[in-house]
């Protein structure tokens, strides 16, 4: 699965989500993603400085947003036992995972498709 169809989160995707078909390669391309994304905006972003400030924020990015990805998927899986949800833990990191991406998205189209997911689970 490729970045443009997780940052557009095809209907395919969310079913293998809900069907819990081999998540963990799902986990570990997504890890992938953000980390190399991550590090190359901050890479670029940080270069206007200097070489040594492009290192430092294409470094400190990734290890922020895999910290936040983590910490955000152990409080959701607490809340979800709960409440009572059926969502296992590798769909609620698959769950807050993805959802990353969509963090700059303007509809907000993706947000709701990882609602109904997370809803109908």
């Amino acid at each position: 699965m490729g970045p443009l169809a997780i940052c557009r989160l095809d209907h395919e995707l969310v079913q293998r989500i809900r069907r819990q078909e081999s998540l963990g390669s799902l986990v570990a391309e997504a890890c992938l993603w953000m980390v190399l994304g991550a590090a190359l905006y901050d890479f670029v972003f940080g270069l206007w400085r200097s070489p040594l400030q492009g290192l430092y924020a294409g470094t400190k990015l990734p290890l922020l947003l895999t910290a936040l990805v983590v910490t955000t998927a152990a409080a959701n899986s607490v809340f979800a036992k709960l409440v009572g949800t059926t969502l296992s833990a590798i769909q609620i990191l698959c769950c807050s995972l993805l959802g990353m991406p969509m963090l700059a998205h303007p509809t907000g189209f993706a947000r709701s498709r990882i609602h109904a997911l997370c809803v109908v689970g």
